[in-house]
């Protein structure tokens, strides 16, 4: 799919909808920005996880870590080649060398084709939505969510402070499966096994973005807690690569405006010189 699609949130019945991600197509694949946003600062890196323990705490060490001067951009490839690259062409390191090794930051995943069941192909944390541009017109190219579509993870009603947008990319075996619902959205109704932790759960997907190859990127969009230190910000996660045969792997973060602290470790820049 050419160009791209927006993401746009609607807090309650008389706001305007806030932009707060763009999902744009590649020919072999697509890429994920926070354009939105004034931050430009951050963090990001590439964490390892160890499937088979859960959630654990990662010391800083152990991941291979970055600083950033501009915004970084998600992108996952057909052959599962899965990177930060910028959102502005040539800012950050990416890509592959002539030996086929990343540049920067990057992750080699399952391939299109190949269903991830364990979770989210990526995931956005956004909070501070007073920080984000409102919707002036170009509606056409903008998926609008409400009330109605959020769901709550980790809390309720009224102890939420942020958003979190999972994306999740469908083979076109699911196709047959797509339904226009009452609202005339488009819908893919599954249950998911691996969602709330392994509990599962009956989800109506929206479909965002379809391409010619017949896979389909759809989103659930959720409210949860952060307690963040800053006002405005977002979280951007990609997948982990494909795990060993001892359930472990690494996942992409990248966090604007960076953690808290991280200015004292002294980390290498991610961003792209002529030099390098």
């Amino acid at each position: 799919m050419a160009g791209g699609m927006t993401i746009a949130l609607l807090e309650g019945r008389d706001s305007e909808p806030v932009k707060v991600t763009k999902i744009i197509g590649y020919k072999d694949g697509f890429g994920v920005l926070v354009p939105y946003t004034a931050a430009r600062e951050g963090w990001a890196a590439k964490i390892p996880v160890d499937y088979r323990q859960g959630t654990a705490n990662v010391a800083a060490a152990e991941t291979q870590a970055f600083t950033a001067e501009d915004r970084v951009k998600f992108s996952y490839h057909a052959d599962g080649f899965a990177q930060f690259s910028g959102e502005n062409p040539g800012a950050i390191r990416s890509g592959r060398d002539e030996r086929g090794q990343p540049k920067g930051l990057a992750v080699q995943t399952w391939p299109h084709g190949t269903l991830i069941e364990t979770g989210p192909t990526f995931a956005i944390q956004l909070w501070g939505l007073n920080g984000f541009q409102r919707v002036h017109g170009g509606r056409n190219s903008t998926w609008i969510f409400d009330e109605r579509d959020y769901l709550y993870r980790d809390c309720g009603p009224d102890d939420w402070d942020s958003y979190v947008i999972e994306g999740f990319l469908f083979t076109g075996h699911f196709r047959p499966h797509v339904r226009i619902d009452a609202r005339d959205r488009i819908v893919l109704p599954l249950w998911h096994r691996a969602y709330e932790g392994g509990k599962g759960g009956q989800l109506d997907f929206r479909i965002v973005q379809e391409h010619n190859s017949g896979m389909m990127v759809a989103v659930l969009v959720s409210r949860t807690r952060i307690e963040s230190e800053s006002e405005c910000g977002f979280i951007l996660n990609g997948p982990s690569d494909i795990p060993d045969d001892e359930g472990k792997g690494a996942v992409l973060m990248a966090q604007y405006p960076p953690p808290k602290g991280i200015e004292e470790l002294e980390l290498p820049a991610l961003d792209y010189t002529p030099e390098r």
